[in-house]
């Protein structure tokens, strides 16, 4: 693999329902592949680089605590920053910005970052032509889908080694 990207921590993730799980992993999937990049599931990270070492029955008690929540992707968006090289935003709603308040909350050692919520579709370092390729390749409109679990992913080291390691409904 031509990108080499590291992480630490574990991170909450929010995951899209099927059917737009599996079309986006087929995107995501057909991107990495064209371009030498890892491969990782579609998620949207509510909150990363937890260093609790056992955060099952944290997580779990958050879930309970959050509602099912309507999600849109939107446009696309880009930073210089390998994990947000090529993502669509996701509109931060009311329920959205509430449950990233409660995970912070939860987990008060995790570091404080501006929450921008969206959903990566390519990690990676590569020239402005190449995203703005993609981009054109690859139109979109808004996206509408409800996302009702949270996922817990052990995000230590190489993106290639994360893994899930819990999975809760959001039952609030």
């Amino acid at each position: 693999m031509g990108t080499s990207i590291t992480a630490s921590g574990h991170s909450l993730w929010l995951l899209p329902p099927e059917p737009q799980r599996t079309r986006l992993a087929t995107l995501m999937q057909d991107l990495a592949r064209a371009h030498d990049a890892p491969i990782f599931p579609p998620h949207i990270t509510l909150l990363g680089q937890l260093p609790d070492r056992d955060p099952l029955e944290t997580t779990a008690t958050l879930a309970s605590r959050l509602v099912p929540m309507t999600l849109t992707l939107g446009a696309y968006g880009h930073e210089q920053v390998a994990t947000r090289w090529l993502y669509r935003y996701v509109n931060p709603t009311h329920e959205l910005t509430w449950a990233h308040a409660a995970a912070l909350g939860s987990f008060p050692h995790a570091p404080f970052t501006q929450f921008t919520p969206h959903l990566s579709l390519l990690y990676g370092e590569f020239d402005a032509a190449r995203r703005d390729a993609i981009m054109a390749a690859h139109p979109v409109s808004d996206e509408v889908f409800t996302s009702s679990r949270l996922e817990l992913w052990k995000t230590e080291g190489p993106v290639e080694d994360w893994q899930g390691i819990g999975s809760f409904p959001l039952t609030g």
